[in-house]
């Protein structure tokens, strides 16, 4: 997990400049794989896509989500969480590919 700690340690920061404020700190996003690791397997894709609809919502505002997405640095910090989810095996690479394809990320 040691490439884990840095990936999660450069998707916090990222997202704490971009927002430019401390939205979420390393210790939340572990408890949050857990978590979400926890619901996809007890409760399948379906579950997780439900658990992450609405834990967002306890971190960051409509207005931040937008800020984010609009943000230069979208793409990669998009592609560094999937591929954090991949290794922390939440979301499979059929899941990550169709998720690649609904954000219109290459």
């Amino acid at each position: 997990m040691s490439n884990d700690k840095k990936d999660i340690a450069a998707i916090v920061k990222s997202i704490n400049d971009i927002l430019q404020r401390n939205a979420l700190t390393e210790k939340e996003v572990i408890s949050l794989l857990k978590k979400a690791k926890e619901v996809k397997k007890n409760n399948g894709s379906f579950g997780l896509l439900n658990f992450v609809s609405n834990t967002y919502k306890e971190f960051l505002t409509e207005d931040e989500i937008e800020k984010l997405q609009k943000s230069s640095y979208f793409n990669d910090l998009a592609k560094k969480t999937i591929e954090l989810l991949i290794s922390q095996e939440i979301l499979t690479k059929i899941e990550a590919n169709m998720l690649y394809s609904y954000l219109k990320i290459n």
